[in-house]
């Protein structure tokens, strides 16, 4: 079993539980908020692992996901227009 602890500020809810669902065909994760609001998450293998293999994927993980949710933010009203742009053109009508 490992434990992480990680901050909101840095990787937000989202990315956590994104990177909790990637890594969790190799481990059961167990999330929980702390007093403090920082978010622990409780690591065990499922497949003999070591724990701090799994940290270190989840770890990773996180950046990954944190990026991914930082750039889905910052382009949803490019992704929008784009969107409206193609359903317009496909429909005939001006976006």
């Amino acid at each position: 079993m490992y434990i992480i602890e990680v901050d909101p500020k840095v990787h937000p809810r989202e990315a956590v539980l994104r990177a909790c669902y990637w890594l969790s065909p190799e481990a059961e994760i167990d999330i929980v908020t702390t007093d403090e609001g920082r978010i622990r998450l409780t690591l065990k293998s499922r497949d003999g692992q070591s724990g701090s293999r799994l940290a270190s994927r989840l770890r990773s993980a996180l950046i990954d996901f944190s990026l991914r949710v930082d750039i889905e933010s910052r382009t949803t009203d490019l992704r929008d227009r784009i969107w409206k742009t193609a359903f317009s053109e496909t429909l005939g009508t001006k976006p």
